[in-house]
């Protein structure tokens, strides 16, 4: 295991602690494993494909065994896979959780501050290209 993916390990036991002691109901956090040769998280190319926030499904579903299986046969096994809120939710948790405009601006900043320190430990220089999975991660992206 390298330096970066070492601090990645450690960043992402904060960040499960960190979800432990939030003040709302959503506590459990996830990140993407490693799975068939992609590293998911603990990836460390300075490409990073992100979603809005992880399913609450089980590990692996069919579409993340055909993303993982893209990524592969892209050889982009080293990709850093993530998530911009690491709560896992339901589609309804994460539909009422925006509802509350207040407490979702509150764990939005919270989350954009780890996936910062995430592209930190990537590249101190912050010199890499993130794609956001669907319409409202490109959204939060580009802001």
């Amino acid at each position: 295991m390298n330096e970066k993916e070492k601090k990645l390990l450690k960043l992402m036991a904060k960040i499960h602690l960190d979800c432990f002691k939030m003040e709302t109901r959503f506590k459990s956090a996830w990140f993407y494993p490693e799975y068939k040769g992609v590293k998911g998280y603990l990836g460390t190319s300075r490409l990073i494909i992100s979603g809005i926030n992880p399913s609450y499904g089980r590990f692996p579903s069919e579409p993340v065994i055909f993303f993982y299986d893209w990524l592969r046969e892209l050889k982009l096994q080293n990709v850093h896979v993530t998530d911009i809120t690491k709560s896992r939710l339901s589609n309804s948790q994460y539909v009422e959780l925006k509802r509350n405009k207040e407490l979702f601006d509150d764990i939005l900043e919270k989350n954009i501050k780890w996936l910062k320190q995430e592209i930190k430990i990537i590249d101190k220089s912050l010199n890499v290209r993130i794609v956001g999975m669907g319409k409202e991660a490109h959204d939060i992206l580009k802001r």
